[in-house]
């Protein structure tokens, strides 16, 4: 579409772009000494008008997406570990930092900094695609306050130059709040802490966890080599016990008998 004003020529063109990319990484949970492989996908699309060469982003969104696909708990794999988004609203220079809640689903990865990796990615992507924006306040609720939880929630955001007006609710300091209004995307802090979390690439990555595989395999291989050779060994020592046994009883058959004889003897 043209726009012509007093004499000048001004061009629109409206564009849509939706883009994935994906990565490996592997977490390490050193207190259970377990290792965690999962899949990060990322999504984002933007709608954005090009004026005379000038990009202004209408609506955009950015989804980042965790996937558990092998380590050391194999019930897990295929489940969705964490799902995190954000959307960026141009007509009134806002964005929103979270679909509902970011959080881990999945409460043994809880703790190991998979929230952290995630999102950093959505606030390093708003502070790219919408500078100066709007923050629309994030409500924390007392639902998901207990103790420990409380307070790991809130020093999550505040990584993240998040600011908020705590409330005290039940004798629980700090149970719920609301993120300062006057909150802009330049007060966001790309917070980077994961120290737990290897991030590889998507061919390197595939080629760990291929020897990862292969390694927890010959360990069952060889769990189960000592199960059957622990059976073995049990079963011989229960027939050298049963040959024992009959050793033992057959002498006591013979006395029991001849006593029996004699004793028949005695009362005819």
């Amino acid at each position: 579409m043209n726009d012509a004003t007093e004499g000048s020529v001004q061009f629109r063109h409206e564009y849509k772009v939706s883009e994935s990319s994906f990565e490996l990484i592997k977490v390490a949970d050193t207190q259970q000494n377990r290792d965690h492989y999962l899949l990060i996908e990322m999504t984002n699309s933007k709608i954005a008008t090009e004026v005379s060469g000038n990009n202004v982003i209408m609506a955009a969104s950015m989804s980042a997406k965790a996937y558990y696909i092998f380590g050391s708990c194999p019930s897990f794999i295929g489940e969705l570990v964490s799902d995190m988004a954000a959307s960026v609203n141009g007509f009134d220079k806002s964005v929103r930092l979270t679909n509902g809640s970011v959080m881990i689903r999945i409460e043994d990865l809880k703790g190991l900094h998979i929230g952290t990796y995630l999102f950093y990615k959505i606030v390093n992507w708003v502070k790219t695609n919408a500078p100066g924006y709007r923050v629309i306040p994030i409500s924390l609720s007392n639902v998901d306050a207990s103790e420990k939880n409380k307070d790991r929630r809130n020093t999550f955001y505040e990584n993240f130059g998040l600011k908020f007006e705590y409330l005290a609710e039940n004798g629980v300091e700090k149970a719920s709040g609301r993120s300062l209004a006057i909150l802009t995307t330049d007060d966001l802090i790309p917070y980077q802490n994961w120290p737990n979390i290897n991030v590889r690439h998507l061919h390197s990555g595939l080629k760990d966890l291929a020897f990862d595989v292969d390694r927890m395999r010959r360990s069952l291989f060889d769990a189960k080599r000592s199960i059957r050779s622990h059976v073995r060994d049990r079963k011989k020592k229960d027939d050298r016990l049963r040959t024992l046994a009959r050793c033992i009883n057959w002498p006591l058959y013979i006395f029991f008998a001849f006593a029996g004889i004699a004793m028949g003897k005695i009362l005819s």
